[in-house]
């Protein structure tokens, strides 16, 4: 106990384990979904949602790898980004900006499903031997939906405009975990 006391860079107010080594640092809330968020949804679940509120929380801790991701709709980070995850697609790795996190309650009687809405970063070259890879600049027009036990870690995203007036963006790996607000 004391050595996870001496190793954790904050104790939270308001963590709630979730999943196995997966927790919720934040309250929740109801949300309305939007048209493209919905289409998102429906899309993963592969069928129609039954309903456009659902309940929302923005900061999620994945304490198998110390990272904490904050959606966009936290507004109190002003620090650094970290918004930016990499997760398991497709029987590969992609990269999104998570806007916020869902609660889906299929039925009373199953588990919920936990799910994280975002804006997706197209990355054509990945390689996991780089810390920093080349990407797409975020689309913030896309929506995309994925389950929160597919988010391998969280990483950093920079973007910028060249001297050519070209939009370049790229995204790190994060080698510190321990940062916290």
């Amino acid at each position: 106990m004391l050595y996870q006391d001496l190793t954790r860079a904050k104790k939270y107010k308001f963590r709630t384990e979730i999943l196995p080594n997966i927790h919720v640092l934040s309250a929740t809330y109801q949300v309305s979904l939007s048209v493209t968020e919905m289409n998102a949804l429906e899309k993963f679940l592969g069928s129609s949602c039954p309903s456009d509120r659902l309940w929302a929380f923005n900061r999620l801790e994945v304490t198998a790898t110390s990272s904490v991701i904050c959606g966009l709709a936290y507004k109190r980070m002003r620090k650094r980004n970290c918004a930016v995850v990499k997760y398991a697609a497709d029987n590969t790795w992609a990269f999104a900006m998570v806007k916020f996190f869902i609660n889906y309650n299929l039925s009373s009687s199953r588990e919920p499903m936990y799910l994280a809405v975002a804006h997706p970063i197209l990355c054509d070259t990945y390689n996991p031997k780089l810390p920093i890879n080349r990407v797409t600049p975020c689309n913030h027009e896309q929506t995309v939906v994925f389950n929160v036990l597919t988010i391998s870690s969280n990483c950093l995203y920079i973007s910028f405009t060249t001297e050519e007036n070209q939009d370049d963006a790229y995204v790190c790996e994060f080698p510190n975990k321990k940062e916290h607000d």
